[in-house]
């Protein structure tokens, strides 16, 4: 039996952060009480943007009225993975909203999410073109398989609420919105999507949706 014995050199820094040539191999840096020294560099999406499979889409045809009652088995819009079996995963960065048509009154607006606990072999039928476009500038065209689609039937797995606010009493809300971030809560696989849906007491307001996920090739267990 053989026994290797490794050392990790350090070097113990104070106030002045070292100014490293390209390719300058260098040991990691501590402080006096011995706790390594560590920043982050860049902003914390900036490499995965860079890779060109960052995106965001919502729909355009339509928009859903709010109903004053939980969600059960009708998503006002999804996100589908039209990927082939073996395919990119869809990793959820966040999802928005927009209030488009006034409710004219005061208002509790609540976000609900649903994965889907099955995979679809096609589209769901409202199935729209919808506008997705990507979050690193110059990469063009989409080319992808995302599908976004409205009021879309579904299976009533279990609605997550993921925020509710209040408006005032305006005569005029239109244009209100927001923006959820999830940093990866929902991984949608090849097949599958994730719906969303909103309740509320002004039931005139209506409300679309958009998604920004990357698409990444995973390992799945």
């Amino acid at each position: 039996m053989s026994i290797v014995l490794t050392q990790t050199a350090t070097r113990v820094r104070t106030s002045q952060a070292p100014n490293y040539g390209d390719g300058v191999e260098a040991s990691m840096g501590l402080n006096a009480k011995g706790e390594v020294l560590m920043a982050q560099g860049s902003a914390p999406l900036q490499e995965m943007v860079r890779l060109g499979n960052s995106w965001y889409g919502k729909g355009v045809v339509t928009t859903a009225t709010l109903n004053q009652t939980l969600p059960t088995t009708t998503a006002a819009s999804t996100l589908w993975n039209g990927e082939a079996a073996g395919g990119k995963s869809y990793v959820v960065q966040g999802i928005g909203w927009l209030t488009d048509v006034s409710g004219a009154a005061a208002n509790i607006l609540t976000i609900w999410a649903e994965p889907s606990i099955a995979a679809l072999a096609a589209a769901p039928a409202t199935a729209e073109a919808g506008v997705i476009r990507p979050l690193r500038f110059g990469k063009g065209t989409y080319g992808g398989a995302a599908i976004i689609s409205q009021a879309v039937t579904v299976t009533d797995n279990g609605w997550l609420p993921l925020m509710t606010m209040n408006t005032a009493a305006l005569t005029a809300n239109k244009g209100m919105g927001g923006y959820i971030e999830l940093n990866g809560l929902f991984v949608i696989p090849p097949g599958y999507y994730l719906a969303l849906a909103s309740c509320g007491t002004a039931a005139t307001a209506e409300v679309g949706y958009y998604y920004v996920w990357h698409e990444v090739q995973l390992a799945l267990a």
